[in-house]
C-alpha cells in the first residue's frame, strides 16, 4: 500500500469490480492488510457489491485489458475506431460468505487452483499485408505500464536473496534432496495425478528452494546467452505445463544420465546430416511399445502432413530401435509451468536436474516463463497454494529470477535451429541480422543483466533485441498462409503480438544460415508432434491431455543422422 502498488487505475478497477471480494481477501481487508482511505467500506462487511461499469480507453498500439476474477462476470463487446479501442467491463459480485475453517488432516493436499483464463478485449491494429512494420504489441515489450514498473520495483525492494551463492557441494546436496523428495511424494499415489505433501515436507521444501535457485542462476550465468550450441544425441522436449506425469514417463523411458558422452560442443562434422525417420515410435504405459507409422512428407506443397499408417507390431525391429533411444542429453524448449497440476514440482525437478547434470541438461525460455504470463495462468497461484501467500510469493519471485537467465535459442549439430516460438522477423530495413545479433553475447548480457528487463525492453538501443526476444518466445507458423509480406511474415493475430512466418520465411532462414530443420514448441498437437512447411518445421508438445483434451505427449530424439518422433499413447 505504501509503495503505491494498489494505487494504480488497474488495481482500483479490480477493487471496484469485486476482485477482492473472495473470503481470503475479505479476511485480509478486515485485518487491515489493504487499509487505505479509498477502499470501499462494504468490503469487510460481507454485503453484496454494487454493479460497477468501468470504461477503459487505449490509444495507438492497444494494451491488454485484464479484469479481476470476481465471483460472477459479464462482458460487453469492444468497440472503437481510429486506433482507439473502448472496452466496457461489467462485473457483479455475490454476497461474500464467511471463510470456511481449514480442514483437518495429516496430509496437506496440494489442491490446484482453478485456472481462469483472463478475458481480454482489445482491437489490435495489425499492419497491412506486405508491410514490414510488425510492432511489438505485448505490454511487457513495447509499452510497459507504470503499474507494472511499480510492481517490479516494489517486488525487488521487498525480496532479496538472503543467502550467499552456495558452494558446489551445497548446490548438489540441495538438488539431490529435491529430486529424491519430489519422487518420493509423487510415488505415494501416482494414479491421483497430484502431490500429497505433509506440512513438515512443505517447510523443508521451502528451505531448499533458495539454495536451488541460487545454484541454478550460477549455472545459467556460466552458459552462453542467448543461444546454445549442442551436439547430438539429445532428447528434445516441448511444453510440459506442469504435467509431472509426462515428464517422469519420458525421463524413465529415454534418459540415461550415465550414458556415453556426446561430441564436444560446436562439432558440425559433415556426417551429421539428419534425415527424418521413416517410422514413429509409440511408447505405452504398460510397456507394450511398438513401431507404428510411416511419415509421408509431401515436399511439393507449402504444407506437409504426417500420414500415420498403422503397421503390425514388429518386436524384433522395435528392439533394434530401442537400443538407440537412451540419451544422456536433454533439451527443454520452455513452458515448464502454468495450467497443469504440478507446476511447482515440475520446475523444481527440472532445475535440480540442471544443477546436477549441468553440461547435459539444457533449458530454454518459453512465453510462460514471463512473469506477466505465469502470474495469471497458474504458477503464482500454485506457489501460494502450496506455501501460503507470503512464502508462495517469495518462491514465485525467486524462480522468476532464474527464468530471467534462461537462454532463448539453441542450435543442434549446427543444423537444427531450436526455439520455443520459432524464427525471428526480418529487420524492417537492411540485411538479415538475426544470427549475427544472437551471436553478440555481450549485448545480450547487458540486455539480460541490467537493472530491469522491462526497462531494457523500453530502451531504443535494445529495440531490435526486443523484437527478436518476442519472436523467439511467441512466433508461430502461418497456417493458412495468407496476408504474408514479400519476406514471408505477417502479424500474428492469434497471439495478438509477434509474427507468423510462412514457408518463404522458413526456406530463406534455413538456407541463408545453413540449417536443415526448425524445431519448436508453443502449440498443442494431437500426437505430440506436428510437421509443417514441407517437413522443415517440427512442433513438439510434451503435455498430454492438455486442458482436459485427448492429445498425446511427444518428444523428438535427435542423433547424428536421424530425427525420430516419439509419442506416448494411452490406447
Amino acid at each position: 500500500v505504501n509503495s503505491g502498488h494498489y494505487s494504480s487505475p488497474a488495481a482500483i478497477s479490480r477493487v471496484n469490480s469485486g476482485h477482492y471480494s473472495n473470503s481470503a481477501a475479505i479476511a485480509r481487508v478486515s485485518s487491515g492488510h489493504y487499509t487505505r482511505s479509498a477502499q470501499p467500506a462494504t468490503e469487510a462487511s460481507g454485503s453484496a457489491q454494487p454493479t460497477v461499469i468501468k470504461t477503459v480507453t487505449t490509444q495507438a498500439q492497444p494494451q491488454p485489458v485484464q479484469t479481476g476474477y470476481s465471483s460472477t462476470r459479464s462482458y460487453a463487446s469492444t468497440t472503437g475506431s481510429g486506433g482507439v479501442a473502448t472496452t466496457v467491463v461489467q462485473s457483479t459480485a455475490k454476497p461474500v460468505a464467511q471463510p470456511a475453517p481449514k480442514p483437518a488432516g495429516k496430509l496437506a493436499a496440494r489442491r490446484q487452483r482453478p485456472v481462469v483464463k483472463p478475458i481480454i478485449r482489445t482491437t489490435p491494429r495489425a499492419p497491412e499485408p506486405g508491410s514490414p512494420d510488425y510492432s511489438c504489441c505485448t505490454t511487457e515489450i513495447q509499452q510497459p505500464s507504470s503499474s507494472r514498473n511499480e510492481l517490479d520495483t516494489s517486488m525487488s525492494q521487498k525480496y532479496s536473496w538472503e543467502k550467499s551463492t552456495p558452494t558446489d557441494l551445497e548446490a548438489r546436496q540441495s538438488a539431490s534432496w529435491m529430486l529424491d523428495t519430489i519422487s518420493q511424494v509423487w510415488n505415494r499415489d501416482p494414479g491421483s495425478q497430484r502431490f500429497w505433501w505433509q506440512e513438515a515436507e512443505i517447510d523443508s521444501l521451502f528451505k531448499h528452494i533458495e539454495t536451488l535457485c541460487l545454484a541454478a542462476k550460477k549455472v545459467m550465468k556460466a552458459d552462453p546467452y542467448p543461444m546454445l550450441q549442442i551436439t547430438s544425441p539429445v532428447c528434445v522436449l516441448g511444453d510440459i505445463h506442469g504435467s509431472f506425469d509426462d515428464l517422469q514417463f519420458f525421463l524413465t523411458q529415454l534418459y540415461d544420465a550415465d550414458g556415453p558422452e556426446p561430441s564436444p560442443p560446436g562439432d558440425t562434422r559433415s556426417e551429421r546430416e539428419h534425415q527424418l525417420a521413416t517410422h514413429v515410435l509409440v511408447l505405452r504405459d504398460d510397456g507394450d511399445h511398438e513401431v507404428a507409422g510411416i511419415l509421408d512428407i509431401e515436399r511439393s506443397t507449402s504444407k506437409s502432413t504426417a500420414n500415420l499408417a498403422t503397421l503390425k507390431r514388429q518386436k524384433s525391429e522395435f528392439s533394434m530401435q530401442m537400443g538407440n533411444l537412451k540419451s544422456k542429453q536433454l533439451l527443454f524448449l520452455g513452458d515448464f509451468v502454468d495450467r497443469g497440476m504440478a507446476s511447482v514440482e515440475v520446475i523444481l525437478y527440472v532445475l535440480a536436474l540442471k544443477v546436477l547434470f549441468t553440461k547435459h541438461v539444457h533449458l530454454l525460455r518459453g512465453n510462460h516463463e514471463l512473469e506477466k504470463i505465469n502470474a495469471v495462468y497458474g504458477f503464482q497461484g500454485a506457489c501460494e497454494q502450496l506455501f501460503g501467500d507470503e512464502r508462495g510469493d517469495r518462491v514465485w519471485w525467486m524462480v522468476s529470477r532464474v527464468f530471467d537467465d534462461l537462454p532463448l535459442a539453441a542450435v543442434l549439430d549446427g543444423k537444427i535451429f531450436c526455439a520455443h516460438g520459432g524464427i525471428p522477423r526480418m529487420p524492417a530495413t537492411g540485411a538479415d541480422d538475426r544470427m549475427a545479433l544472437l551471436a553478440d553475447q555481450e549485448a545480450w548480457r547487458r540486455f539480460r543483466d541490467g537493472p530491469s528487463q522491462v526497462a531494457a525492453l523500453k530502451d531504443p538501443a535494445f529495440r531490435r533485441h526486443a523484437e527478436v526476444f518476442e519472436d523467439l518466445l511467441w512466433a508461430d507458423p502461418a497456417e493458412p498462409e495468407r496476408g504474408l509480406n514479400d519476406k514471408g511474415f505477417r502479424w500474428n493475430d492469434v497471439r495478438g503480438c509477434s509474427v507468423a512466418y510462412g514457408k518463404t520465411a522458413v526456406d530463406a532462414f534455413l538456407k541463408d544460415h545453413g540449417f536443415t530443420l526448425l524445431m519448436r514448441a508453443h502449440e498443442k498437437t494431437a500426437r505430440g508432434f506436428h510437421l509443417c512447411k514441407s517437413g522443415q518445421v517440427i512442433t513438439v508438445f510434451t503435455s498430454s491431455r492438455y486442458g482436459g483434451q485427448t492429445n498425446c505427449a511427444g518428444v523428438v530424439l535427435v542423433d547424428p543422422k536421424t530425427v525420430r518422433m516419439i509419442t506416448r499413447s494411452f490406447e
